[in-house]
């Protein structure tokens, strides 16, 4: 079974952050299977199509491999296994996350990295609302890694390079962490989801 053999399971992602739908690769070593897929779970393309499982192609010894498509949105999605019918986790992540994203507001929990960028707000500004947005195509990706948070804002001064005046505006703050062990760090602030 893939849950036994889980603990030799090795799967390598490359690169590990491709650009947003762009391909990758996936090698798995250690699985002795007949046949087995690869997900990445809570991916959704561009065009905001849910991803699906993958054959992986047999290349001898327990080892496997394909070529996907990286999803299309920002996040953090783990590459699961399935063989005999049995999904498997694994500690592989694909990361699609913009650059600066290691210095971007950070907390230990996603409602503190609202707090985070309130506190790191040129000129100021106060949180009326804030709460997690689990609606749409966002809310399938994996909440252990990712999240989407409705927040309701006012900004005491504008923010040219942004092209927002100062006063109330609603955002979604798409925020991420690349482990469970690692912050919580903001993503970006998206106008709809």
């Amino acid at each position: 079974m893939l849950i036994a053999a889980a603990a030799v399971l090795t799967i390598a992602v490359s690169p590990a952050a491709p650009p947003p739908n762009g391909q990758f690769r996936v090698q798995v070593t250690g699985l002795d299977a007949p046949a087995a897929d690869v997900v990445i779970h809570g991916g959704v393309a561009g065009a905001g199509k849910m991803f699906g499982l993958v054959p992986l192609l047999p290349t001898g010894k327990g080892s496997w491999t394909t070529i996907l498509r990286a999803p299309g949105f920002p996040g953090v999605y783990p590459i699961r296994v399935r063989a005999r019918g049995v999904y498997g986790e694994t500690q592989t992540v694909l990361t699609i996350l913009p650059g600066g994203f290691s210095t971007a507001p950070s907390a230990a929990s996603p409602a503190g990295v609202v707090e985070a960028w309130r506190e790191a707000s040129p000129g100021g500004a106060t949180i009326q609302t804030a709460a997690t947005w689990r609606q749409g195509f966002y809310s399938h990706r994996d909440q252990r890694y990712n999240r989407l948070l409705k927040v309701t804002f006012v900004l005491l001064q504008g923010r040219p390079r942004r092209h927002l005046k100062a006063g109330t505006y609603t955002r979604w703050f798409d925020v991420a962490r690349r482990s469970q062990s690692e912050p919580w760090r903001l993503v970006d602030l998206v106008a709809a989801p």
